[in-house]
């Protein structure tokens, strides 16, 4: 079964090399991309992807505000957070707004193996910001 990814990054270098590496694998498809987090609200409707791939700092609307966005219009889709920021804030929020995951950028091998898991049902979050994780799950 192939499952679907809607990715949302806004350097497009990295939004069509992530693109072409997903959809290189064969249990993945990139069923939508997206530079904006209004992009993504303005284009999904009923058609809603397994899992979203959203990076954290985009312009206009976060990516955290995008997921707090989605999750109350599509709450059985899964979230995975894509991110360069390594503070706690940012773990933090990801964690509260509901993702299941948090993966640090620069490590595409992690990317498949979180989009995996948080498809499994499991969560996910890069050895660099796992205690974070771990603190925001205690938390909340």
């Amino acid at each position: 079964m192939t499952a679907t990814v809607f990715l949302v990054e806004d350097q497009t270098l990295m939004r069509e090399s992530m693109q072409a590496y997903l959809n290189a694998e064969d249990d993945l498809e990139v069923s939508g991309v997206a530079g904006r987090a209004e992009d993504v609200l303005d284009r999904i409707g009923d058609d809603v992807p397994d899992l979203f791939l959203i990076d954290v700092a985009l312009p206009g609307m976060s990516g955290i505000d995008l997921l707090r966005r989605l999750r109350q219009r599509h709450p059985d889709a899964r979230y995975l957070m894509l991110s360069g920021h390594v503070e706690q804030t940012y773990v933090e929020a990801a964690h509260n707004a509901g993702a299941s995951g948090y993966v640090m950028k620069g490590k595409p091998d992690e990317y498949l193996d979180a989009i995996r898991q948080i498809l499994a049902g499991k969560t996910y979050r890069s050895d660099t910001v796992a205690s974070m994780w771990d603190q925001a799950a205690t938390t909340s």
